[in-house]
């Protein structure tokens, strides 16, 4: 069930009461934002700026990797802070968006408290008694959550923020059809009217580096198949974005029902899941994988998480066993490998082709 009005102006209430008298805010999204948290961040952002007199700045750490997360922010034109160089305790006001405290995917301090927390993933651990917390695992995403808030606020959103927000429930919903609520629908409704869709096709058909597709080769050459489990085991990656982008792709193998995709990035094991399965329960399944050497955590169709590298080295059989884990958790019997792409043979060497001789010109062509 959605949000009636007066739940949403309760809610609205309630958060303005809380930061009045503060001067000075910072929203932080996960490290790396993608869409959902960029939107939801400028959303909440847009929200403080017209309700109270706070100076707000939004934060996050690390560069997003994917070509469409760089175009959101670019569309929403939101300056994104550095949240490592920040003094957090600078600001009597703190704030998380699409992520929680203790949650692996962002680089929020420990030691620092934070008072409020908007999230559409299940309750973490990292909770406390006296933080406010407004969870919705029931959403597809939390750009619904603030849409939800700018309404109940009567605030319409801009072109562009509508726009950003639009994108970011149809990314973390797959144009609605992953995980998403009644509530989800009727804001994508709202919202779809009031975006710029010539903006938001630029985001989603935004020219792709040539690293996507060196990082795309490298992909299709490891990733194997196990039944209806795809399994990628990246390597080094220059960000854990390309997990997600090939997660995603490798989900559209005709009969495959599991994506598992792991790499190398900043001295740590980072893994991306994914399934077709509307109740996959993929968080769980994440949870299980990292149980006792790193984070994990997402949907019933989608997660993600992180673990340290081992201290002796064996990175190898660290990988191995996760694979193991994954595909026992899924009762997949097969041990043995089948290549997405074999091997391509070696190109043969093209014959030698005579050469002009200098300032010689090629014969003009015959007449027709």
């Amino acid at each position: 069930m959605g949000t009636t009005p007066t739940q949403a102006r309760d809610r609205l209430a309630r958060l303005l009461r809380l930061v009045r008298g503060g001067r000075r805010a910072v929203i932080a999204a996960q490290d790396r934002p993608d869409p959902d948290g960029m939107a939801s961040a400028a959303a909440l952002k847009h929200l403080l700026q017209h309700k109270t007199r706070l100076d707000v700045v939004i934060a996050a750490s690390g560069e997003s990797g994917r070509a469409e997360n760089r175009a959101t922010l670019q569309l929403l034109g939101e300056p994104l802070e550095d949240l490592d160089a920040l003094d957090l305790a600078a600001f009597d006001l703190r704030i998380l968006v699409d992520t929680q405290p203790g949650f692996g995917n962002n680089s929020w301090p420990p030691h620092v408290p934070v008072h409020i927390v908007f999230d559409h993933h299940p309750r973490g651990q990292g909770i406390e008694p006296g933080q406010v917390a407004d969870i919705r695992p029931d959403y597809g995403a939390a750009s619904t959550i603030m849409t939800e808030y700018l309404r109940a606020a009567a605030l319409e959103p801009p072109h562009q923020l509508a726009t950003a927000l639009l994108y970011g429930i149809k990314t973390d919903t797959q144009d609605l059809t992953r995980g998403a609520s009644p509530a989800d629908s009727e804001a994508f409704l709202y919202l779809y009217p009031r975006a710029n869709h010539r903006l938001l096709a630029k985001i989603e058909r935004e020219r792709l580096p040539r690293t996507y597709f060196a990082n795309l080769a490298h992909a299709l050459l490891r990733c194997r198949l196990y039944d209806s489990v795809a399994i990628c085991a990246f390597g080094p990656v220059e960000s854990p974005d390309v997990l997600s982008e090939m997660a995603d792709l490798f989900l559209r193998i005709e009969g495959v029902r599991w994506v598992l995709c792991h790499g190398i990035y900043d001295h740590q094991l980072h893994l991306s899941a994914r399934t077709v399965l509307r109740r996959g329960t993929a968080g769980d399944v994440m949870n299980a994988l990292l149980d006792g050497i790193g984070e994990g955590g997402g949907h019933d169709m989608m997660a993600g998480g992180q673990a340290d590298l081992p201290a002796d080295g064996q990175m190898d059989d660290m990988c191995r066993e996760i694979e193991l884990k994954f595909l026992r958790a899924l009762d997949i019997q097969s041990r043995t490998p089948e290549p997405l792409v074999p091997n391509p043979p070696a190109p043969a060497t093209p014959a030698p082709q005579a050469q002009a001789a200098p300032h010689e010109q090629p014969p003009p062509p015959a007449a027709q």
